[in-house]
């Protein structure tokens, strides 16, 4: 009622192509901003109900249809008990569904993208909650059985194949079977669980969870996958495969920073284009180099950052993704990666490079630098990742600490010759 109804009752109107009937407004169908106001489109759901009472205390439902147009059809028919000790529940119907449509009437910042039409059966049947009609307590004290089909799925980078799979739900605990499907073009082996039995509902792998053998792509590295290897954000190109093994995992919904993870990462044959933060940095690391006379190389001329055959050890905690290890190579170059990433993106890594041999012929006070490490930290967030302020200073401090080691070690040597 009132103009900004009737705003809602013309949106709604063109969104599904006929005026509204007797129906009601609900599940917002996305938004867009405009100045300061926000604006929010809500689709018409239309509802039909063909019911009476039997016995006194019986509700006999012969059929109700909750219909969002084009997008989500449930039809259902059953019976409820009205009065104890028959207060309970059944319900038997289908769900038809067309995940793209649905997918358009969700917020537009939402990281899915869904493709699939279908027809599936549903069953519900519990008890009706005495004293609070809340849906924890629906999914608390019932149950019910469906089954989940796409037919491609993608998220953060990640391409999923065709799926069904069994989903149920029993006394607050939905359990789907393992779902198995093509991954970029590799394969996904994975079997969640959501658990809301308590206030904050959690999802949940059962392990083991593994991606095998699936293609680097230059949108995973944009995705998840920048977490848990910063140095691949926004990669310009992608090589080689990756797999993935996690043996905990756990995200309570609403409050990701409180997630845990722990797992595996196992690149092969892997080679990404640097970013143009990725090329600044080794810039940055290419002058100190060149000051300290190591050599004429131009670190940020190489096209690809290669990856060795590695397997490395990620996990999230405390709101931080977490790796060690890494290594890396950028020509000559080799460079090793440890630290963490925060979900909101601000890092605390450390790079870590090794002098080629080669480049230390003819510096005899760089002698002890053979074998050796130099570290460097990185700061920034991944969209502007770079080398700490004062890197020259640093690497600088570091080989002098290295020749003036050297120097006192070829003192004591002659000292002790003589």
């Amino acid at each position: 009622e009132g103009p900004e109804a009737c705003l809602l009752c013309d949106r709604a109107r063109q969104d599904v192509g006929r005026r509204p009937k007797h129906g009601a407004h609900a599940s917002k169908h996305g938004s867009e901003r405009k100045g300061h106001q926000q604006v929010v489109r809500i689709p018409l759901i239309e509802a039909e109900l063909v019911a009476r009472i039997t016995d006194g205390d019986h509700l006999q439902i012969d059929h109700v249809t909750l219909d969002l147009p084009n997008a989500l059809t449930l039809r259902m028919s059953g019976s409820c008990g009205l009065t104890q000790p028959r207060r309970r529940y059944e319900f038997d119907g289908t769900i038809t569904h067309d995940w793209q449509r649905l997918r358009a009437m969700a917020p537009a910042e939402w990281p899915i993208q869904m493709t699939g039409i279908g027809s599936q059966s549903i069953r519900l049947h519990g008890a009706v909650p005495v004293e609070s009609f809340d849906v924890r307590s629906w999914l608390r004290d019932g149950s019910w059985e469906t089954r989940l089909a796409w037919d491609e799925l993608q998220s953060l980078g990640i391409s999923l194949g065709s799926v069904s799979t069994k989903v149920s739900m029993q006394d607050g605990l939905l359990t789907t079977e393992r779902i198995e499907a093509s991954l970029n073009p590799g394969k996904l082996s994975l079997q969640p669980s959501l658990d809301c039995r308590s206030e904050i509902t959690r999802l949940r792998f059962e392990p083991p969870a593994r991606i095998e053998k699936a293609e680097l792509t230059p949108a995973m590295c944009r995705g998840w996958l920048r977490y848990a290897i910063p140095l691949l954000a926004h990669a310009t190109s992608a090589e080689g495969q990756l797999s993935a093994e996690i043996s905990e995992f756990e995200l309570p919904i609403g409050r990701i920073d409180q997630g845990t993870l722990q797992g595996k990462l196992m690149i092969e044959r892997g080679r990404v284009g640097p970013s143009r933060p990725v090329q600044r940095m080794l810039s940055v690391l290419n002058l100190a180099i060149r000051l300290n006379g190591l050599g004429n190389y131009n670190l940020q001329n190489n096209r690809w950052i290669d990856f060795p055959n590695q397997e490395i050890e990620w996990s999230l905690r405390d709101g931080r993704v977490r790796h060690e290890g890494l290594r890396l190579q950028v020509g000559q170059l080799e460079l090793t990666s440890s630290g963490s990433v925060g979900l909101d993106q601000s890092l605390d890594v450390v790079l870590g490079f090794k002098i080629p041999d080669s480049w230390l012929t003819g510096y005899p006070l760089l002698a002890s630098l053979r074998g050796q490490t130099l570290f460097v930290p990185l700061e920034g967030s991944l969209e502007e990742m770079d080398l700490k302020t004062g890197v020259l200073v640093r690497v600088n401090e570091q080989l002098l600490r290295q020749t003036t080691s050297e120097l006192f070690r070829q003192g004591l040597k002659r000292l002790f010759d003589n």
